[in-house]
């Protein structure tokens, strides 16, 4: 009954899995996205993500610059001390044309909800490599969107005393913060970050398209306020809007026909973890998702562009009713 709204979705899928030849995904990570055991053998599970693109790509996992070959796409999320040869293959790859979707983070939040323990977070490190497709990210840097924002319970105690307050940090995306004309953002309604940061063009030799957007009423703080995980109530105090545009997602095109890449680069990855998109029915020895936003979608949207088969970003939030969580506990 949940998935009754996505029905006409999920049958084209299907019927198109049938005949549908895998592209292969090199998957280059320092987050947990493929599941692991921790140090007490507790397993948890893959990130839902990683099953919706499953279905349409092979995915290879990229542990050395050696397995940067033969593949029909990249995808790099949280880089973090990449060594030199991975370096120079990346850039290889930039040469021959190649197409990616890199996602950074200021503070991958996720690790708290995933890890029982005080997880340390820090900012993606993507190098050079940043300068290299002609974009600059700020780490130290997070967004605040109050127009955006959503209300969480930031008291210790929710149970006996609940306390309300807009929560600046994580927010969702509307489509009118989305490009209009982009096919990764096609019927797409409302998207949730989380920590995210900015990106700008460091030169004149990239075309620089961007896709996501803060509103009009928006910060940018320092990320302690997320290390150092500063009440939301207390980071609301500090909020100063300004008028400067905030792109947190963009997709650029290399000019130089010495460099033809096409990139995706969005500025957070708490965004692809399930309770950022998703809620989880378990069954007795089950579980389905259903999404809640459109996170996934532009995910999966942004990989069909990048390696020119758009099979099924025109169905893509068509008909989803997106329900809002009644409420967040912080």
């Amino acid at each position: 009954v949940e998935r009754s709204e996505f029905l006409e979705y999920d049958l084209v899928e299907n019927i198109l899995l049938l005949a549908h030849k895998k592209q292969t995904l090199g998957l280059l990570s320092s987050l947990p996205l493929n599941g692991y055991a921790d140090e007490n053998g507790i397993a948890f599970d893959r990130w839902e993500i990683i099953n919706q693109i499953a279905k349409f790509y092979n995915i290879k996992e990229i542990k050395t610059a050696d397995d940067i070959k033969d593949i029909d796409i990249l995808m790099i999320v949280h880089p973090k001390k990449m060594n030199k040869d991975i370096n120079d293959k990346i850039k290889q790859y930039a040469h021959a044309g190649g197409k990616a979707m890199i996602m950074l983070d200021s503070a991958t939040e996720a690790m708290r909800l995933i890890s029982a323990r005080n997880s340390k977070l820090e900012g993606s490190d993507f190098s050079d490599l940043q300068y290299f497709f002609g974009f600059e990210f700020f780490p130290q840097y997070v967004v605040a969107d109050f127009g955006n924002s959503i209300l969480v319970d930031a008291s210790s105690d929710y149970r006996n005393s609940a306390n309300f307050t807009n929560d600046v940090i994580q927010f969702i995306l509307k489509d009118d913060d989305m490009n209009p004309q982009s096919q990764e953002e096609k019927n797409l309604k409302e998207i949730m970050l989380s920590s995210a940061s900015v990106i700008v063009p460091a030169t004149d030799d990239i075309n620089f398209v961007p896709l996501l957007r803060a509103s009009k009423n928006s910060a940018v703080m320092l990320s302690d306020v997320v290390l150092n995980n500063t009440n939301p109530a207390d980071i609301l105090r500090f909020y100063q809007p300004d008028t400067n545009s905030k792109i947190m997602a963009a997709r650029i095109f290399g000019k130089d026909a010495s460099k033809p890449f096409d990139i995706i680069v969005v500025t957070d990855t708490d965004f692809l973890y399930d309770t950022f998109w998703s809620k989880t029915y378990q069954l007795p020895h089950s579980k389905y998702i259903v999404p809640i936003l459109d996170n996934a979608n532009f995910v999966l949207n942004s990989l069909e562009t990048l390696s020119g088969k758009e099979y099924l970003s025109s169905l893509r939030g068509k008909s989803s009713k997106h329900r809002r969580f009644d409420k967040i506990e912080q």
